[in-house]
């Protein structure tokens, strides 16, 4: 079972992976939710790259030869000397500050250029806000600095401004209030950041375990009270901060349950006002710009939601290692724990207690700040060499320096000779007044102005949770008692662990045989004799007219049985069940922990899920049959391309994951205008819907799993119709028209089964354990029914139809695959995690198609950078008007995040990459990567050419949803490398002589 710590900060990630925002094209959201989207962006470094521990990676920093310190666009290139650096340091931390502008310069050491660099940044005055703008948004960034700020941002506070001017009210808050708890999971458990392993919590116990274990209901309830206490009150911050001050005189901080009975208090007062708080920000007695706007924005996110939960998590863990030190604690406080949950002014007469918080912040301190200086005027400092001699550093008027609070915290002269040791008694001893190498929140004015209510609520929590829980090391962990070093060698040692463990997967993965492909068989069920779907509107009835006007092409729509049965029992629904044919309402993204426990339950049963074999056939042989709804795009005039000795190419199409059949059409009339012009080799296109999505989802209601999808079954669905019900070339449609079936809809009859099937073919990998490889498997000299066919894939899609080539290469002439989704052993693409969290939030239903567009066109990184035309098709073709006289999508939500919940989060597009190697060079293959956006990483594209060693590999200006986003670029793309049935003709033949040469 993957544990709740893993979907707890998987969870996390869907709000802050900024690629995600490009990509998450399954989901429309609301207002709020794209507010929240934007805001993710705003989450510091170490959130953003997903990985690196932020005191592993300074400690890393500090340690090499060049010292780097600090964000990304902020560096100190040191001598590779320690102790010459901290002397700076510790010298630029006593400078006083003014308010100037600074550029990058080398400083002078006795008037030579020594090594050191500093590198800053222009900086504007901020009159309004309580310190200047954050280093994030200034002007003259990074690349990266200037996109961001002029991206996400901005784009935020156009979310804002229209929302202000809707009639639906909105306030920044819930979309913060959200968010909090993601980031406050993620600081607090997740075990990369070496804070607490894991935490859990039950019978009063504070339990370090692995990650393996259920970190059990404890921790939501712990999340739910940090979210509530401590966030809330930094969405005021700035502008209401007096209010704050103000309140330290109350009783809203002296005990946790006031605290939070104080920002509910807010929360409430906020929530009812007319005006919201960015209102309050831009137009307010003295107003903003926007520039201070979005910096308040940044500061509501950074400030609040990472640092003091950061620090409390690493604290923790720091001060449990020292188990004498939590019992002295305990004994201290004692006697003033005799109420439940003591006043704050009582815990700060307890000496211990204080000097405990103020070790937590010095060896926990969360902020990779660097404490930064203005100079108003010229300065010197005398400094030691690395080779003992002594110098003075002159450093121009006008520029900015900084220091890293990290380094000044382990200064063994203030510190003693073991600092990164957790030690509160050394503050018994030393004064934090005179304290240079002490600085937490930093000095000055400029310092942080909160650092009276974090050293408030570390005290209240600290002082609780030494009195509630006992710390115990389980199943082989171990509470560090050698402080942040050992902290870091454990990180180091795992690190090399996981990579060891990582690539010990990929070789038993790869070392796995092929999972066949199992049997196409006959259910021995009634079939429909017609299926019911909703109407083409009028306005659409020429499939390609609003794309390329008068191209003479229809659009029938039929049916077809799905591969029967599905890949695993529980993927259909048994006969004589009855179960319910819609979804329940989406969950909300802001119930974060219905959306873990979704998650949860997905991953769970896709796990648990049993593959359908031989012997179980008493349970598959009870599964419902399902159908697929294919759309059929011929020439009016019926008339083919290509003489009965030539034929043309017959396309079948597979859309990607959430999408359905339609979605293709404005490519296609790209592909067949441009083909028309280049000696019409086309002669049909069939588009497929996957069997739980478009219309499939609604004829297969009642039918199909919401709980299990196998990804083979894409592939089987594929070889089921070419094989079984593609019909000929001179197939008569006369009797299988779509007629009227009430408003709004139409019935659709089933294609007829061929009667030339191979029952060999249909047996597929057969049923022996091992790849049955075709004994054809080189593309026909022979055209299939009086066709050359072209499987073409998009994404999912192509994992379709790079499956169903594997199996029987010898039925298609050429395979085209659009960034398809297959995965080498041991590979994971983290996206398909928060994209099933985003599938799962999505809106499904909206009161009309006016409302459904605007709200999607809305989402500009997704369906907003759709073109008209393919958007158009979403909202006439992926929609439905349900019986409520609302619309819905016809794809259910859970049907689409089941297929992201794949087992082992990937083992069916592993699957498909370990079927590549059976694709034939003979059998012409195209793959299309964008440039840009891909689910691919740049090494894994160059395996998978290798992969397939015929495959042609193309590169195309455009995102991962190319068929959305650039559908001519992509039909272009298709069509420059289709495969003509002559030339297909003469590699199959030239593999026939090349076989019988060598037999």
């Amino acid at each position: 079972m993957i544990p709740q710590l893993l979907l707890i900060c998987l969870a996390a990630y869907v709000w802050r992976t900024k690629q995600l925002r490009a990509l998450q094209g399954i989901t429309s959201v609301s207002l709020l939710d794209q507010l929240r989207y934007a805001l993710a962006d705003l989450l510091p470094f170490p959130l953003a790259r997903g990985q690196a521990p932020l005191l592993r990676e300074l400690h890393e920093r500090y340690q090499s030869p060049v010292l780097r310190v600090g964000w990304s666009d902020i560096s100190f290139s040191g001598s590779g000397d320690a102790a010459f650096d901290l002397e700076l340091f510790k010298s630029i931390s006593r400078l006083p500050k003014s308010s100037r502008t600074y550029g990058i310069f080398d400083p002078s050491i006795d008037g030579k250029h020594y090594q050191t660099v500093f590198t800053a940044r222009s900086m504007t005055d901020w009159k309004h806000g309580h310190r200047k703008l954050s280093p994030l948004f200034r002007p003259n960034e990074t690349r990266a600095r200037q996109e961001l700020f002029n991206g996400p941002l901005a784009t935020t506070l156009d979310l804002i401004d229209k929302a202000s001017q809707s009639s639906d009210s909105l306030d920044l808050m819930p979309a913060l209030r959200a968010m909090a708890s993601d980031i406050t999971c993620l600081w607090l458990v997740d075990k990369p950041y070496g804070a607490l392993d894991a935490l859990s919590l039950q019978d009063g116990r504070l339990d370090f375990v692995g990650p393996e274990r259920n970190l059990g209901p404890g921790l939501t309830a712990l999340n739910l009270d940090f979210n509530l206490a401590y966030r809330l009150p930094w969405l005021y911050e700035s502008k209401l901060y007096q209010r704050f001050r103000s309140s330290y005189s109350t009783d809203a901080l002296q005990s946790l349950d006031g605290y939070a009975s104080f920002c509910q208090t807010a929360v409430d007062e906020r929530m009812n006002s007319d005006a919201g708080l960015v209102a309050k920000l831009l137009d307010g007695d003295e107003a903003m710009t926007r520039e201070e706007t979005i910096a308040q924005l940044e500061d509501f996110v950074f400030a609040g939601t990472d640092t003091l939960t950061a620090t409390l998590g690493l604290g923790l863990y720091a001060l449990y290692g020292q188990p004498q030190q939590v019992e002295a604690l305990r004994n201290d406080l004692e006697p003033v724990f005799i109420s439940d949950r003591p006043r704050l002014d009582a815990l700060e007469s307890v000496p211990l207690l204080v000097a405990t918080v103020r070790e937590i912040l010095r060896i926990a301190d969360s902020n990779p700040h660097l404490l930064e200086k203005e100079l108003a005027e010229p300065w010197s400092t005398p400094i030691k060499l690395p080779d003992g001699s002594k110098a003075t550093v002159t450093i121009p008027a006008g520029y900015r320096l900084g220091c890293s609070g990290y380094v000044l915290h382990r200064d063994k002269t203030t510190y003693g000779p073991d600092p990164e040791r957790f030690d509160a008694y050394r503050w018994l001893k030393l004064d934090t007044a005179s304290c240079a190498c002490y600085q937490p929140f930093g000095r000055t004015p400029r310092a942080c102005i909160a650092q009276n209510m974090a050293t408030a609520v570390l005290t209240l929590v600290v002082a609780d949770f030494v009195m509630r829980f006992d710390a115990v090391p389980l199943s082989g962990s171990a509470i560090l008692e050698n402080g942040w070093t050992d902290s870091f060698n454990k990180l180091a040692r795992q690190t090399a662990i996981d990579e060891q463990q990582t690539s010990e997967m990929a070789n038993a993965q790869a070392d796995m045989p092929i999972a066949p492909l199992f049997p196409l068989y006959e259910s021995g069920q009634q079939l429909e004799s017609h299926l019911v779907v909703p109407a083409r509107p009028a306005h659409l009835k020429d499939p390609f007219g609003d794309v390329t006007p008068e191209l003479g092409w229809k659009v029938e729509t039929f049916a077809f049985p799905a591969a029967w049965p599905r890949s695993t029992l529980g993927s259909a629904v048994k006969l004589g069940e009855v179960v319910a044919g819609d979804a329940p309402s989406p969950v909300k993204s802001s119930d974060m922990l219905l959306l873990l426990q979704t998650m949860n339950g997905i991953v769970e049963r896709q796990n648990a899920a049993v593959t359908t074999t031989v012997e179980n056939k008493d349970v598959w042989s009870k599964q419902k049959q399902m159908y697929i709804v294919v759309n059929r795009y011929s020439r009016i005039n019926g008339r083919m391309s290509s003489s009965k000795t030539q034929p043309g190419t017959t396309m079948i199409l597979n859309h990607t994951n959430g999408h359905h059949k339609e979605i293709w059409e404005p490519a296609l009339a790209h592909l067949i205008d441009g083909d028309n012009k280049d000696g019409q080799r086309i002669d049909e296109i069939w588009s497929l819907d996957h069997s739980h999505f478009g219309d499939s989802a609604l004829v297969n209601r009642g039918r199909f799993s919401m709980e299990e999808y196998n990804w083979a079954d894409m592939s089987r669905d594929v070889l089921q119709f070419v094989l079984k019900y593609l019909p000929k070339k001179d197939q008569d449609y006369t009797n299988l028209q779509s007629e009227p079936a009430g408003k709004d809809q139409k019935t659709i009859r089933l294609l007829p089964a061929q009667a030339d099937v191979d029952p060999a073919l249909l047996e597929l990998d057969g049923l022996t354990g091992s790849i049955r490889v075709d004994t054809k498997n080189f593309a026909s000299a022979k055209p299939f029914r009086g066709r050359y066919i072209c499987s073409v894939g998009h994404s999912q899609g192509s994992a379709a139809v790079l499956g169903a080539a594997s199996c029987l290469p010898s039925i298609f002439a050429q395979v085209v695959g659009l960034d398809p989704v297959a995965f080498p052993p041991g590979f994971e693409r983290q996206e398909l995690k928060p994209l099933m969290g985003l599938a799962l939030t999505r809106r499904d239903n909206w009161p009309n198609r006016d409302e459904a567009w605007s709200s999607g066109k809305l989402n500009k990184d997704f369906y907003g950078a759709w073109t008209d035309e393919v958007f158009t098709r979403w909202c006439d073709l992926g929609l439905w008007h349900k019986q409520d006289g609302t619309l819905g999508l016809k794809t259910l939500y859970p049907s689409e995040a089941i297929v992201f919940g794949d087992r082992n989060w990937g083992d069916g597009a592993r699957e498909v990459w370990k079927r590549l190697s059976l694709i034939p060079t003979s059998l012409s293959t195209h793959i299309v990567i964008p440039k840009t956006g891909s689910l691919l990483f740049e090494s894994t594209i160059r395996e998978l050419s290798l992969q397939i060693p015929a495959a042609v590999v193309s590169r195309i200006e455009s995102a991962h949803l190319m068929v959305q986003i650039t559908p001519k670029l992509t039909a272009d793309t298709i069509l420059a490398g289709l495969v003509t049935a002559e030339r297909a003709r003469h590699m199959a033949a030239s593999v026939e002589r090349s076989i019988a040469a060598r037999l």
